[in-house]
């Protein structure tokens, strides 16, 4: 499946994060750790597994200042490549950086089931969570809208979800349009 990888030994992957002098130490321990893991799990060590074992932080990390003083990653490889589709006053290290850790922010206090439908700009945050895939993938994006409830989720108001979570009657049984049916036990 894997051949290449499996020859490899676990320290190494043939994958660009192994390129010496790239990354910064916190970057590269967490590459190590992913592929530790990946070798621990028994799964194969190859750049694509290796790839997603790795965290949103990690990504966003590359786009903090202390990167865009080797050159390597900037401008040539993440602002004409990867934001290929972005509006050129936004291809910038600069510029992205703070767009990603707003993003990763906003992941991770829903990934921690933590309430976000209380914030104000939500749907701002939405509205740049699509920009950020548009600019990266168009052809994504295009996927993400087709599978995007957002609008009808956020329209529907916070009450009835917040009467579902605490066991109550939402004043009907039936789903509407738009919205999360959640089962009862």
């Amino acid at each position: 499946m894997y051949p290449v990888a499996q020859t490899v030994p676990p320290d190494r992957v043939p994958c660009w994060l192994d390129s010496p002098g790239l990354l910064h130490t916190s970057e590269a321990k967490k590459v190590r750790a992913a592929k530790l893991h990946l070798v621990g799990t028994g799964k194969p060590l190859a750049p694509g597994r290796l790839v997603a074992e790795l965290t949103f932080g990690f990504w966003t990390a590359l786009f903090d200042v202390r990167y865009e003083s080797t050159r390597v990653l900037w401008p040539r490889l993440f602002g004409q490549k990867i934001f290929a589709s972005a509006p050129r006053s936004k291809r910038s290290r600069k510029a992205l950086s703070p767009l990603l850790n707003r993003v990763r922010n906003l992941r991770n206090r829903a990934f921690h089931h933590e309430p976000i439908w209380h914030w104000r700009d939500l749907r701002d945050q939405h509205a740049l969570v699509l920009d950020l895939i548009g600019w990266m993938s168009l052809s994504l994006l295009d996927t993400v809208q087709l599978l995007d409830r957002f609008d009808a989720v956020h329209a529907s108001g916070v009450d009835r979800y917040r009467t579902l979570l605490s066991g109550g009657d939402a004043g009907t049984d039936q789903a509407q349009p738009g919205t999360i049916q959640l089962g009862r036990a």
